[in-house]
């Protein structure tokens, strides 16, 4: 990624990125720009374990945490100083991927406006990526990742700082999984307060083109942004969480095959014609897309959902929907295959001018309560409470 993570200590022990070495010297490591929170978080994962320097590919330096100075979580730090001990003055050529677990690696390369692909691993498996936008795409493959973007309010993706974007169709990617601008095929991940957007929009009729791909389980996606056309979010598999999120599209924009997913506090906006989602479900399992306790607002002629397999379940509940979307809410999926033999389209204690009203489609379901997230997800200990 091409951004700026940290920096350490003196300016000038990074002099045009050239190397210095000190024995026993103090220096501050300075996260900007960040929740509290969020800072504190990374800190306390550093405690007791051993941090490498890298520039431009050589290891500057190797530093010992020593202590972690405990604060109130609340407030939001403009920048947050934590004071380390250097203590390994060995100078040599430290390759990222030799890094071991439980490592903090940092590469650096000189003053703003000089870096060019620099990220940060803790642990091998916590990311923080710096205000900016990025065109790229990422395949995380790896478990158990955390990955967070800048932001000055970590429980809403207002404030997000750091874009993640590209412009890839399915049609030229081979597949929509490939198209994807941020691609998940490990379990455990978790991603907050990143923008990830797949700009490609209609240039022609069939657009598919998804900025966010997942494909496996306990997936956690907390106050981030995801925007595109056609297929914005391919949900495919596993259980999965999006929390105080944001998801825009016109067709087919929340969508997949085996996945069971809930949506909740979250703002789904429409920006065209079309359906919301496109449930792909193909056999009588456990699974569910629900809509919970979010608002549903945008431009357009827009259903709720139509069924991709005829097992499409998806509930909607305690959601503001917009007057956009149509009496009927549902569509079959076309008039050759509608797939909507076991199909459940429920809805909820919703309101606003789209919500259950005359006229609703005849396979669509006024549910007398609603799905509780157990039903849903299974065990929720994975998820992270705040943003329930």
């Amino acid at each position: 990624m091409d951004t700026l993570v940290a920096k350490v200590g003196d300016p000038q022990d990074f002099d045009q990125g050239a190397c210095y070495y000190y024995d026993m010297l103090q220096c501050s490591l300075v996260f900007r720009t960040t929740t509290a929170n969020h800072v504190f978080q990374l800190l306390r994962e550093l405690t007791n374990s051993t941090v490498h320097y890298l520039v431009r590919g050589q290891a500057v330096r190797q530093v010992e945490v020593t202590s972690i100075p405990r604060l109130a979580e609340e407030p939001v730090l403009d920048q947050f100083q934590a004071m380390y001990t250097m203590i390994n003055t060995k100078e040599s050529a430290y390759p990222c991927q030799d890094v071991a677990r439980n490592k903090l690696v940092m590469i650096l390369s000189g003053p703003d406006g000089e870096t060019q692909t620099v990220a940060v691993t803790l642990f091998s498996n916590v990311y923080f990526v710096y205000a900016g936008s990025y065109k790229e795409q990422v395949v995380i493959n790896r478990a158990n990742v955390k990955i967070y973007g800048q932001t000055s309010n970590a429980l809403t993706y207002a404030n997000n700082q750091a874009t993640i974007t590209n412009n890839v169709p399915a049609s030229s990617a081979g597949s929509n999984d490939a198209s994807g601008t941020v691609r998940v095929l490990a379990t455990g991940v978790s991603i907050y307060n990143l923008n990830i957007a797949n700009t490609y929009g209609k240039p022609v009729d069939q657009s598919q083109a998804i900025a966010l791909s997942v494909q496996a389980g306990q997936f956690g996606c907390y106050g981030c942004k995801l925007t595109g056309y056609q297929d914005t979010l391919l949900a495919n598999k596993g259980t999965q969480f999006y929390g105080k999120s944001y998801i825009e599209g016109a067709v087919d924009f929340i969508f997949g095959m085996e996945a069971s997913i809930w949506i909740t506090g979250s703002t789904i906006n429409t920006i065209g014609n079309g359906y919301i989602t496109a449930s792909g479900r193909q056999t009588g399992d456990s699974n569910y897309y629900v809509i919970d306790k979010s608002s549903i607002t945008g431009t357009g002629t827009q259903y709720l959902g139509r069924p991709w397999r005829n097992y499409a379940r998806v509930v909607v509940q305690g959601t503001s929907i917009g007057s956009h979307v149509v009496a009927a809410g549902w569509s079959q999926w076309s008039s050759s295959s509608p797939n909507t033999d076991h199909i459940l389209f429920g809805e909820y204690n919703n309101s606003g001018g789209g919500a259950w009203r005359t006229g609703r489609a005849s396979f669509a379901s006024n549910l007398s309560a609603g799905v509780s997230i157990s039903t849903a997800l299974g065990s929720t200990s994975w998820i992270d409470s705040a943003y329930l």
